[in-house]
């Protein structure tokens, strides 16, 4: 759904409630856990974001506050929500003086203790997302302490729009990636301020 002034409070709401039924909009829910799909384009980041448990926790709780979400241009509504599974929310992308709100709902939260400590999430598009597919942030505290942060998605072009600047879309999820690790770091160093 395309908006042309910033949408308040009441607007997200009531798209959200119409999403209350939405199915997801790509068949292979959950594959960000293994093996993505045939016909998506892939996108696989991942970034050294900080040391120690420490930072970990800092990380771990960032993202269930949205925090690697680059703002101002994009944003999450509720965003004092956590990720549960299940529960939609709205991602809004502003670009070319137009708001897109984009309708996801949470696949999965993976919280893993053994001997590799995770925690993460993944959501994946509904009907009312200007793309199909399943985006996964997740966040590792190796054995050497090093902290680390991966953005992996899969998606291809479901709106009209999306088709026709499909490089320019492309674009827009790399620099989305990038700018979520600067988020993701920004929170990090803030928390231990």
């Amino acid at each position: 759904m395309i908006v042309r002034n910033e949408p308040d409070t009441a607007v997200l709401r009531e798209f959200l409630a119409a999403q209350a039924g939405a199915s997801f909009s790509y068949p292979a829910v959950g594959a960000t856990q293994g093996d993505f799909p045939r016909g998506f384009y892939r996108d696989e980041r991942r970034w050294v974001v900080g040391h120690g448990p420490e930072e970990f926790a800092a990380a771990c709780a960032a993202l269930r506050r949205w925090e690697m979400i680059p703002a101002p241009w994009a944003r999450v509504f509720p965003a004092e929500v956590p990720p549960a599974e299940g529960r939609a929310f709205a991602v809004v992308i502003r670009v070319a003086g137009v708001h897109w709100l984009n309708a996801v709902r949470v696949v999965y939260v993976a919280e893993e203790s053994g001997p590799l400590r995770r925690f993460g999430f993944a959501y994946g598009t509904l009907e009312d997302h200007a793309e199909r597919g399943e985006e996964r942030f997740m966040v590792e505290l190796a054995a050497d302490g090093t902290v680390w942060y991966d953005v992996s998605a899969f998606s291809k072009p479901r709106a009209w729009q999306a088709r026709l600047a499909l490089p320019w879309v492309r674009l827009l999820q790399r620099r989305f990636a990038h700018e979520s690790r600067r988020a993701l770091v920004d929170a990090i160093a803030g928390s231990q301020a």
